[in-house]
């Protein structure tokens, strides 16, 4: 370094400089289109490259590769950018809606809702795995906490140690609130009769079918004709499986009938015959079904990336290339 004018050494700073400014950039982007972090590098850089060559020249092309774009160098990015944003927050209201996704492992999707000047805003936050209780993990001030909306889950709404009781205990302002989207699952609950029977063997159907009749099935629909060959399975973890069920139940009445008769099934060819009851409960639970998931569109991505990708509020990228 001795040998090195100061004039090159102010020169080989700014380069090293500017070149984690476009890495944060480039990160910023990734996130925001919800691409691979492995894109900067097998990508996004050898065509800068070739750009640089073709307009500027060799020299210049040079440059590009002081530019970090590996997936290591863009996931730390992603995240320090994620807590830059994350520090910016004041008083914040918390949506919470604990689920199992299809690996059997609980998942803690958490929004947040804050002022911005005057603005109210509503960003993602995180989606981490639940292993355990992890009280006072991560220091959260909960006297800044305005209100907590739930899922109903009990092991977050439970009055003895739940998350509401737990931060009433911090914050006894805290409004607690019951998610919209459980509305319908209560509703569902309370059906009448007629039409809760009509879903019970619907999904009895489906079972008995899936059980052991699955390829005598098939061969049916096929040998008729029929465009239809299978069933979808039901499941109670998946709540709108019960409008999906019903639906698919209801477009093959006709082979399902025939099935049925010809296999002298009386007690699930009686269901097949009160047509209009089957409808009526068909479309209601397609429309509950509908709107859930209409509802739950904000509920679909994870990671520190969604938190760069949904925030209005951007990263101060010159202040996280001075730390």
């Amino acid at each position: 370094i001795a040998g090195i004018t100061g004039n090159s050494l102010k020169s080989i700073m700014t380069i090293s400089e500017k070149s984690q400014i476009t890495s944060y950039e480039v990160s910023e982007r990734i996130a925001q289109n919800m691409k691979a972090h492995t894109l900067g590098e097998s990508l996004i850089l050898l065509v800068c490259k070739k750009i640089v060559r073709t307009m500027l020249g060799n020299e210049a092309a040079k440059e590009i590769n002081t530019i970090p774009l590996s997936n290591d160098s863009i996931h730390r990015c992603i995240l320090e950018m994620s807590s830059d944003i994350e520090k910016d927050v004041c008083n914040f209201a918390l949506q919470i809606d604990e689920s199992t996704d299809n690996a059997n492992k609980a998942q803690l999707l958490t929004f947040i809702r804050f002022l911005d000047e005057d603005q109210i805003i509503n960003q993602f936050l995180f989606c981490k795995e639940l292993s355990a209780t992890a009280k006072g993990k991560d220091q959260i001030s909960w006297k800044l906490c305005v209100g907590i909306s739930t899922d109903g889950a009990p092991s977050t709404v439970s009055c003895i140690k739940g998350l509401t009781s737990f931060v009433k205990k911090q914050n006894e302002n805290v409004v607690i609130t019951h998610c919209f989207l459980h509305g319908e699952t209560l509703m569902a609950k309370t059906l009448g009769d007629k039409l809760r029977e009509v879903l019970n063997q619907a999904v009895d159907i489906v079972n008995y079918i899936k059980q052991d009749k699955s390829r005598l099935f098939k061969q049916f629909c096929i040998n008729m004709g029929s465009q239809h060959r299978y069933l979808l399975l039901h499941t109670e973890v998946k709540w709108l499986s019960k409008g999906k069920v019903l639906n698919c139940v209801y477009e093959i009445r006709q082979e399902l009938l025939k099935f049925f008769l010809r296999n002298k099934t009386k007690p699930l060819f009686l269901t097949l015959t009160e047509e209009e009851l089957t409808a009526v409960s068909t479309d209601g639970f397609s429309t509950l079904t509908n709107i859930k998931c209409k509802k739950r569109t904000n509920l679909q991505s994870t990671d520190n990336k969604m938190r760069d990708c949904l925030s209005y509020i951007c990263p101060n990228i010159e202040e996280i290339t001075k730390i």
